[in-house]
């Protein structure tokens, strides 16, 4: 009679306490990856250099976790970090330049879209909405 063997623990990506983490049960660790995503330039390839991860694999974790692929994954993370500058009242051009766009019209290009709206139209539905202003044109 075959015993039953326990699921192999595997690496993964989470989302916990308002930051991603990759987990490695093999190494014993759980690694919080928001500041290695700030530094890895928006690059996958940068990203697995840095955590010292093989590209294939990385994205064989993330296309597991989250159902996405790893640069869709990394595409998100940036947009939603430019809505939260954004909300925050910060210039497109400082937001742009902060998230290591090279132009604005790429960041406004990218953003439009992701989140279906050019920044500055955010902008305005943003201030709109908490501070109940209504006459802002809808997007």
């Amino acid at each position: 009679m075959n015993a039953l063997k326990p699921p192999r623990k595997h690496r993964q990506i989470y989302f916990s306490a308002g930051c991603w983490w990759l987990s490695d049960p093999e190494q014993n660790r759980n690694l919080r990856l928001d500041p290695e995503i700030a530094q890895c330039g928006w690059n996958v390839g940068r990203l697995c250099e840095i955590l010292g991860i093989g590209k294939r694999t990385f994205s064989r974790m993330v296309e597991e976790g989250l159902g996405i692929s790893s640069k869709r994954w990394l595409r998100e993370i940036r947009i939603t970090t430019a809505c939260h500058l954004l909300r925050e009242d910060c210039k497109i051009e400082a937001v742009a330049q902060a998230l290591g766009f090279h132009y604005i019209s790429d960041f406004t290009r990218e953003f439009k879209k992701m989140v279906g709206v050019s920044p500055s139209r955010y902008m305005k539905a943003e201030y709109a909405r908490s501070t109940g202003y209504r006459s802002v044109v809808q997007a």
